[in-house]
């Protein structure tokens, strides 16, 4: 699969290459932790949430994610690219899984709060 060589290639060079370092801490790192940071602050702004920090809201978030994937991509040498696709399910799965979950979790907050 080629979203794991580049994976790959990414992790190696971030290390040996500063283009490669600011673009993964970049586009990998910063940007994604902004939008969900912007997502979890609306919500904290709307009090559909209860008061936490929305940076920490978005690093929890998003880093299980990003580890879950590493790892995928760590064993996908020993695994047959059936097997690397069944591994990529589950894990998108398990995201969705858990943002609706935070989700959920977020609407009853916001039915009580509303008497709804």
């Amino acid at each position: 699969m080629e979203i794991i060589k580049i994976w790959r290639i990414i992790n190696i060079e971030k290390y040996h290459n500063e283009k490669v370092r600011k673009f993964y801490k970049k586009h990998i790192i910063s940007n994604p932790l902004k939008f969900w940071t912007n997502i979890f602050k609306t919500l904290l702004e709307n009090e559909d949430i209860d008061e936490m920090e929305p940076y920490k809201l978005a690093e929890e978030f998003y880093y299980y994610a990003l580890v879950r994937f590493d790892l995928i991509v760590l064993d996908s040498t020993y695994m047959s690219e059936d097997k690397l696709q069944e591994q990529l399910d589950y894990l998108f799965k398990q995201i969705e899984d858990y943002a609706l979950k935070i989700f959920k979790n977020m609407d009853s907050a916001i039915n009580e709060k509303h008497n709804i």
